[in-house]
């Protein structure tokens, strides 16, 4: 119930009379006195009032990264990470360089410019002076990614 946690007065905007429902891969709905862990699972879709949800269970995630030594020209950085739920060499990994630390005037993110694919990077002498951002995209064989 959508309540506020202050008073028993419904919260704006939401609905607290939308069905919510559980269909199956087959799209049947699921009888609600199933256990979660029967309806909760991959394939089904979860409906709250118009709105539908994949269920997706065990999705590929990061737990951790971190870049532990410092960054110098021609010597490879290796990031120590950890993932569940996925395949290694199915993971997406970028390298970005920010061009500028400081905000635009509009409040725009400072630009970034890819500047390499996989898990090692070896800095060029035009990292010099810029921070590197490694991004990890974890994903399981099949292209199932988090």
């Amino acid at each position: 119930n959508a309540l506020n946690s202050e008073s028993s007065t419904p919260v704006p905007g939401v609905d607290v009379s939308a069905k919510i429902w559980v269909a199956d891969s087959s799209g049947n709905e699921v009888p609600e006195e199933s256990f979660n862990k029967n309806a909760l699972v991959n394939g089904h879709v979860l409906h709250v009032g118009e709105m539908a949800f994949n269920i997706r269970n065990n999705m590929p995630s990061v737990k951790n990264i971190m870049v532990r030594q410092r960054p110098i020209v021609g010597f490879t950085i290796q990031p120590e990470f950890t993932c569940e739920f996925d395949t290694p060499a199915a993971a997406v990994w970028r390298w970005w360089r920010v061009e500028s630390t400081d905000e635009d005037a509009d409040g725009e993110e400072p630009a970034k410019i890819q500047v390499g694919r996989g898990e090692n990077y070896a800095p060029t002498t035009e990292d010099i002076g810029k921070t590197l951002i490694v991004e990890l995209i974890p994903a399981r064989e099949g292209g199932e990614g988090g």
